[in-house]
């Protein structure tokens, strides 16, 4: 018998493209929504920069960043909840 107990499953469907330069993933999770994460490899001197360039194209697409404080009050829900929030 296992040690480890299943503390949370993710039921995900992801979509993946390049947007220009970006890295783009589009999650959509049961019982928990859409996540858009975009990604740019850059250097640790245009970390900023770059930063910068993607908080104006989710602007560009009217999407507002989430405070990490939110994220973390989902993700708790999320995790207390899941079972539920995944039955068919």
């Amino acid at each position: 018998m296992s040690q480890f107990s299943v503390q949370i499953k993710w039921f995900r469907k992801r979509v993946q493209f390049q947007w220009g330069e970006i890295n783009v993933c589009l999650d959509f999770t049961k019982g928990y929504g859409y996540i858009i994460e975009l990604e740019k490899m850059t250097s640790e001197a245009n970390k900023e920069q770059e930063y910068e360039h993607l908080k104006q194209r989710l602007k560009s697409l009217k999407v507002e960043i989430t405070p990490k404080e939110e994220f973390d009050r989902k993700y708790i829900e999320y995790k207390e909840n899941w079972k539920h929030l995944t039955k068919d």
